[in-house]
């Protein structure tokens, strides 16, 4: 599994655990999410390869076709709203139709996306 250490903010930590949590579930958090998981690696690749954006729908056909991911389950757009909030992906201006004809949000790479995108190649 590939991994990028420190790849979110402090502020990003406050998400992970409650305020009158213990101080071992907010060290367990600050060691959790201080990494990219694989998941997360794959769908900032797909991001990566995709320099119009991409849609929710066109995000879970290529996880299914390439991971084998169920299209039905939100396991894809969930990694991508991490990302999102890690400063990775962030949304554009633009919507784009899916199958069904329904506007859907375009979502593209971050220049700072790219950087932890190609350490992952490294």
């Amino acid at each position: 599994m590939n991994n990028i250490s420190a790849f979110l903010p402090d502020r990003e930590l406050q998400t992970m655990h409650r305020s009158n949590d213990p101080e071992t579930s907010r060290l367990a958090a600050q060691k959790v999410k201080r990494k990219l998981t694989q998941k997360q690696a794959q769908v900032l690749s797909v991001f990566e390869l995709s320099p119009h954006g991409i849609i929710g729908a066109e995000l879970n056909r290529v996880c299914r076709n390439l991971w084998g991911w169920d299209e039905n389950t939100s396991t894809a757009r969930t990694r991508r709203a991490e990302l999102e909030k890690a400063g990775l992906i962030q949304k554009t201006e633009k919507k784009r139709r899916n199958r069904s004809q329904s506007l859907e949000q375009v979502y593209q790479i971050t220049d700072r996306g790219i950087a932890v995108a190609k350490k992952l190649h490294n």
